[in-house]
């Protein structure tokens, strides 16, 4: 050992070293031929290459070394921090000084700085290639009921159109913006169909020690391209993002915590034009071209994830990059990046196409905004949002009758919130709305058979029987809640089916189907929730919570074994996992898979009860409180506990109450629907709808079980 060497100590080299270094020979660099570019990161290796060996000492690769590239390479464990430097021609060290390659074009391995630190380069063959990668078919949206980053967004400025994508919604406080190209939103006051009207908060270029000090980066401009475009009516957005779910709390990077542990983040998006997008920050600071004297650098270079490559296209421009990692220490889908470009990189035999991507930090802080996560329309945190709002949209996929499919893709945005209002505006706004939710159909005790089994068929749907039962019930020492969900469903499809054929005025009556629709979304959407039709809702009854042992008597209410079971499932773990939960829902069919319609109230109202049924044979409740009670034991994360064990069930119940809805929405139309002046058969005015829908009004009256049969 040469105890008096320093070593490379590569390891230890920081951030504002390398940024430093690439300061100081970039210039030098950029001008030996083949060099197209710099960057700053961690060495890359060869996926070939072996591993070092007990003492730390690198095998060489026998003969010449192949051309390092991004897609072939890997950041390892021992992988330490370097400049990088592009280059769009691979010549082996050996062919330097002999023929058209001057000595003075090699690259070193090593730039010295003046406090003697020693900072390694890494040579990648990137060549530049000026050719658009090629054209996709483009993403098929999942129709969401509520606006959301992801969308493709158009502008027309000078008779061209340009597309780009929906970041994610920003708000100064006062108003809330869509984040978005500044290409794409155009001069302040333009205005961008169905989405609002540009902002005058827009970034195009800052200089680097601008952005950055103090670190150094003279001559050095940061490109951003970032436009805000001021939403029209908040209240058709989600603040989350299409195939990722809601989004968490920015990541916030400067010069205080930026670091080269970036290097390799998992990240991905939805890009308007690609669809989704899984990827890894492969670069920091990567200078791509030189201008008048001045260089222009993206706060990231963002490559494709593992062997893929990333197919991001024109169009994505705008996108939200959040992180994707589940390990200590980060929330799930922290924004931290948007997407302003892309380049293709590569040999003509193998292009690769890498994001560039400005840090949203960054942006945040020049344009005085902040990350908007939400307000009580726009939130998609819990099974009420997704349930009801998803199972309203996907149904729309669903429906065979092509007049009625277009009518209800037009008002996608409208159907997701009306399905919300009978638990945002009528729950604690009408005295018995609440048991219209839930019937809690298999319990038997004693003699007392099940409801479910004292109704074998249509025929048998009957609320004085119900009512009867729940009296038998509590002689025999049980209670519950007098809960009538088939008979809602029953009331709603009966009125909503007479809205049809009737001589309404015909803005009333389209105004009042739309509503109808999505109201019946609502209950169906809880018909297909196991615990919404068990008395195990909020755990086993039956049994002590302390341990679990068998209880003599029917415990009270939210005070059995797994008590907690319902939020946990319902609300926690699928606001956790709602982009998981989303893409199991993106691969559903295309058709209701119905022989035949139905007619009446009673028919439909079976159809609820039997959905009911088979959303707890695919997804048993006791399954669920079991699940959750022991992982509450073993202090284990309920929300993968449950997720690991009910995802695909869960994904399952949902699309079979999709398939219900389209199904009834289908026997409605059948009423005389097509009948209807094709001039109102348009998007309604969600307006008009809370007015048909207002808490104190008569159109589906709440009714309890009491009282409902009149109505029925």
């Amino acid at each position: 050992m040469d105890y008096l060497s320093s070593g490379n100590r590569y390891a230890y080299l920081s951030l504002a070293d390398l940024l430093t270094a690439r300061e100081q020979f970039h210039a030098h660099l950029v001008h030996k031929r083949h060099v197209i570019g710099t960057a700053v990161g961690r060495y890359l290796i060869r996926k070939g290459d072996p591993y070092p060996n007990r003492e730390g000492d690198q095998p060489r690769r026998a003969g010449k070394k192949p051309p390092r590239t991004i897609e072939e390479s890997e950041i390892r464990d021992y992988s330490w921090p370097c400049v990088l430097v592009f280059v769009d021609k691979w010549i082996d060290e050996s062919e330097f000084g002999k023929g058209e390659v001057a000595q003075s074009d090699y690259v070193p391995k090593t730039i010295y700085m003046p406090d003697g630190k020693a900072v390694p380069i890494c040579l990648v063959l990137a060549p530049r290639l000026l050719t658009p990668p090629d054209e996709r078919p483009s993403p098929v949206f999942d129709n969401p009921a509520l606006l959301q980053g992801g969308h493709p967004i158009a502008a027309t400025t000078q008779h061209v159109d340009y597309r780009g994508t929906a970041g994610c919604l920003l708000t100064d406080g006062h108003k809330v913006y869509v984040l978005t190209a500044r290409h794409v939103a155009g001069a302040p006051g333009n205005v961008i169909p169905s989405i609002g009207t540009s902002s005058a908060l827009q970034l195009s270029r800052v200089p680097f020690e601008n952005v950055y000090a103090p670190w150094p980066g003279k001559h050095a401009f940061v490109n951003f391209d970032v436009g805000l475009i001021e939403v029209e009516d908040l209240t058709k957005w989600s603040s989350g993002i299409e195939s990722i779910g809601p989004i968490g709390p920015m990541a916030t990077l400067s010069t205080y915590n930026l670091s080269l542990n970036l290097i390799g983040c998992p990240v991905r998006a939805h890009g308007a034009s690609s669809g989704r997008l899984a990827g890894r920050i492969a670069a920091l600071f990567y200078r791509y071209k030189a201008v008048g004297g001045f260089d222009y650098m993206s706060d990231f270079l963002i490559a494709g994830r593992g062997d893929s490559p990333l197919p991001t296209l024109p169009g994505d421009s705008g996108t939200l990059w959040v992180v994707d990692s589940d390990e200590d220490g980060y929330e799930s889908n922290q924004p931290i990046a948007v997407q302003w470009g892309g380049t293709v990189l590569g040999a003509q035999e193998r292009q690769t196409t890498f994001a560039l991507a400005s840090n949203l930090s960054t942006v945040c802080r020049e344009l005085n905004v902040d990350v908007y996560r939400g307000s009580d329309v726009a939130a998609f945190e819990y099974w009420g949002k997704i349930g009801h709002t998803k199972i309203a949209v996907l149904a729309t996929r669903f429906v065979r009758n092509p007049t009625l499919k277009e009518f209800l893709r037009v008002n996608r945005t409208n159907l997701g919130l009306v399905a919300n209002f009978p638990d945002n505006k009528w729950v604690g706004g009408r005295h018995d709305e609440g048991p219209n939710h839930y019937s809690d159909v298999d319990l038997s005790l004693g003699d007392v058979k099940s409801l479910e089994e004292l109704t074998p068929n249509a025929t048998k749907l009957d609320p004085n029987v119900w009512i009867q039962y729940y009296a038998d019930l509590e002689d025999a020492g049980g209670e519950l809640s007098h809960g009538l969900l088939p008979f809602r469903v029953w009331q709603v499809f009966k009125r909503l089916r007479e809205i049809v054929g009737s001589n309404l005025d015909e803005k009333e009556k389209a105004d009042q189907i739309i509503a109808g629709m999505g109201i019946l979304a609502h209950y169906i959407g809880d018909s297909c929730q196991p615990l919404h039709s068990s008395y195990l809702t909020h755990g086993d009854p039956f049994r002590h919570p302390e341990d679990g042992s068998k209880s003599d008597e029917m415990l009270p209410f939210k005070t059995g074994y797994g008590t907690g079971v319902h939020g946990a499932y319902e609300s926690d773990m699928v606001k956790t996992k709602a982009s998981k939960l989303q893409t199991l829902l993106n691969a559903s069919p295309t058709d209701h898979g119905f022989d035949t319609l139905v007619e009446t109230g009673r028919e439909a109202g079976w159809a609820a009860l039997q959905l009911m049924h088979r959303s707890r044979a695919t997804l048993p409740p006791m399954d669920i409180v079991n699940a959750y009670a022991k992982a509450v034991k073993h202090q284990q994360d309920t929300n993968d506990a449950l997720w690991s064990k009910f995802a695909d069930q869960t994904a399952a119940v949902m699309i079979d109450g999709c398939s219900v809805l389209a199904m009834l929405w289908d026997s409605a139309w059948a009423n005389g629907g097509d009948e209807i002046d094709s001039g109102e058969l348009v998007e309604r005015k969600i307006h008009d709808l809370e007015a048909v829908c207002k808490p104190n009004g008569d159109f589906m009256p709440s009714l309890s079980l009491d009282d409902i049969e009149g109505d029925l």
